[in-house]
């Protein structure tokens, strides 16, 4: 039983061995079942839609906040603030802009970065690809 539960409950008594508990903790116990913990792969919450990862409880909850078979919102509401409360499969969202967001398809994505770099020094080719709007992206 963990911490919680013992101080939770009116147990006194260990349902296995039937000595008294303590609050004495069990330091080698705990590393035994933190170890085990990082060895335990599991599967993403959307398994049950097509997922076929298998992570440690460390990458679970990155992962399926960005896992394919999520459901997803409206990119309108999230990057551009239209009022749309479409959520839906991945699949589905090409097809949703184009029945409801006919007119509004316009959105603006900008990343900006400054790095220091020496060419000289640090990269030996650069690539510079150049969008149709004037702007340009550099390939390091």
């Amino acid at each position: 039983m963990c911490g919680d539960c013992i101080t939770a409950s009116s147990i006194k008594i260990c349902p296995v061995c039937r000595g008294a508990l303590t609050d004495t903790r069990c330091f080698q116990v705990e590393q035994i079942i933190e170890a085990l913990q990082k060895g335990v792969k599991l599967s993403c919450s959307y398994s049950t839609k097509g997922c076929k990862f298998t992570l440690s409880h460390s990458e679970k909850e990155g992962h399926e906040s960005e896992c394919k078979f999520r459901k997803f919102q409206c990119e309108g509401k999230k990057f551009a603030k239209w009022k749309c409360d479409w959520s839906g499969e991945y699949a589905d969202l090409h097809k949703h802009f184009k029945d409801y967001h006919n007119n509004h398809t316009w959105m603006e994505y900008r990343t900006e970065a400054n790095i220091k770099i020496c060419l000289e020094r640090d990269y030996l080719d650069i690539q510079i690809i150049s969008f149709f709007n004037g702007q340009h992206f550099f390939l390091l």
